[in-house]
């Protein structure tokens, strides 16, 4: 927002002053000591570890897709590391807003009474 708060920034302006913080940060170094590079610093990693955090805690594909603005799972599902992890998400997504709940003897879904 300009002072006054009445506009937005501009992409280029915004970009501009972050990569300025960016620059203005002290030395940074890698796991291996060595000078990292600033130049891979930008605003779609805070997004990516945005999104990566809650995949990694355990949010629910759907609800990640969401607050990413992804109208397609599969855009989504890049951030899940294990299949079978995120297939156990959707069905205790799935299963917790329809009102089903797991059958003791397995996989099979009833009616919660």
């Amino acid at each position: 927002m300009n002072p006054r708060g009445t506009k937005g920034l501009s992409v280029s302006t915004f970009d501009a002053h972050f990569r300025s913080w960016v620059d203005s940060l002290p030395k940074l170094r890698g796991e291996d000591g060595e000078p990292y590079d600033r130049s891979s610093i930008n605003v779609y990693s805070f997004r990516h570890s945005f999104a990566q955090r809650h995949a990694d805690a355990g949010v629910p594909v759907e609800v990640l897709a969401e607050l990413m603005g992804h109208s397609r799972l599969t855009s989504t599902r890049v951030y899940y590391r294990n299949p079978r992890e995120l297939q156990q998400m959707q069905e205790k997504y799935l299963v917790g807003w329809s009102g089903l709940r797991r059958s003791d003897k397995g996989s099979t879904l009833a009616h919660r009474p």
